[in-house]
């Protein structure tokens, strides 16, 4: 007897057939072994964790001028036009750093729901206090580092409208630069051990 629900089940044959699935192709599925369905499970996994680490308390006394010394290869104007702070008080946070390893969008590996990046956002005052105490954490090699803040740092909305992508990343052979790109920014990123994003560890 399956432990799937009959919810989840519909949802799977829904999304089969919205791609065009056969009842053939869904028998063979169902007949395929174990080690081609663990094949097919761990194509779907975008982020592969890599380490975890603490993160000590922020004080909430950082500006916008503090960011930009933490940054003295780029700061990106977006970050005070967003409306994006760096003074939240956050308390000592265990953070979880991925990889990721599949192509994709934001949407398909940070997920698509409020609940879902609400788990994955931080606030600017650590995202700064990252990039600024623990810079070795960061992927090097001009490769980004990517971190979910929101306009204010305030909860994620419904609609995801105040939701955005800082990135961080050192030049080839020059100082730290930070970027900050909308969620919905439908660029689809190349998986690989190039890019590193950063979250709360659930």
């Amino acid at each position: 007897m399956s432990h799937f629900s009959s919810g989840q089940l519909n949802q799977l044959g829904n999304a089969l057939e919205a791609a065009d699935w056969t009842t053939d192709d869904v028998t063979r599925l169902g007949q395929s072994g174990k080690d081609r369905l663990t094949q097919i499970r761990l194509s779907l996994v975008y982020l592969r964790p890599l380490f975890t680490f603490k993160l000590g308390a922020t004080d909430g006394k950082a500006i916008t001028e503090a960011a930009r010394a933490v940054f003295p290869g780029y700061f990106d104007p977006e970050f005070e036009k967003q409306g994006i702070v760096f003074s939240g008080i956050a308390p000592e946070t265990e953070l979880l750093a991925e990889e990721l390893v599949q192509n994709g969008k934001f949407s398909d590996f940070l997920g698509n729901t409020a609940a879902e990046i609400e788990k994955r956002r931080l606030l600017g005052s650590q995202f700064l206090a990252i990039c600024r105490d623990n810079p070795k954490k960061l992927r090097g090699e001009g490769r980004a580092n990517f971190f979910v803040l929101t306009k204010g740092d305030e909860k994620v909305a419904e609609d995801l409208s105040n939701v955005f992508v800082a990135g961080a990343r050192f030049g080839d052979f020059g100082p730290l630069r930070a970027f900050l790109l909308a969620f919905r920014y439908a660029y689809v990123w190349d998986g690989g051990p190039w890019l590193r994003f950063f979250s709360p560890q659930q």
